[in-house]
């Protein structure tokens, strides 16, 4: 649902989806889940999110408070390596179009 809430444009604007006749279909669909999702979010009990950026994405989408339940992770199985730290980053993602560094 980030696609239709928080990412609408992004998603529209790659290969462009939100173009034509098609962008026009995109765009009343994605209006459409969105009153849709609003809709059933009404019947939850209670939201959980795993962080307090999700917890406030839950709020600005929803207007509900969620509960923050950090994923557990057994931090003691990490140790830090004594190697020096070299110029380079390591990431692991989804090979999407918006998520591309230009």
């Amino acid at each position: 649902m980030r696609y239709a809430w928080d990412m609408k444009s992004q998603y529209l604007n790659q290969d462009k989806r939100g173009k034509g006749i098609s962008g026009l279909l995109r765009r009343y669909l994605l209006y459409r889940l969105r009153f849709w999702d609003a809709r059933s979010a009404n019947g939850v009990d209670q939201f959980y999110a795993i962080s307090q950026h999700i917890s406030r994405r839950v709020r600005k989408t929803y207007r509900r408070e969620s509960q923050v339940l950090y994923p557990p992770v057994d931090t003691e199985s990490f140790v830090r390596s004594e190697q020096p730290r070299g110029d380079y980053y390591v990431t692991a993602s989804r090979f999407v179009p918006h998520k591309l560094l230009i």
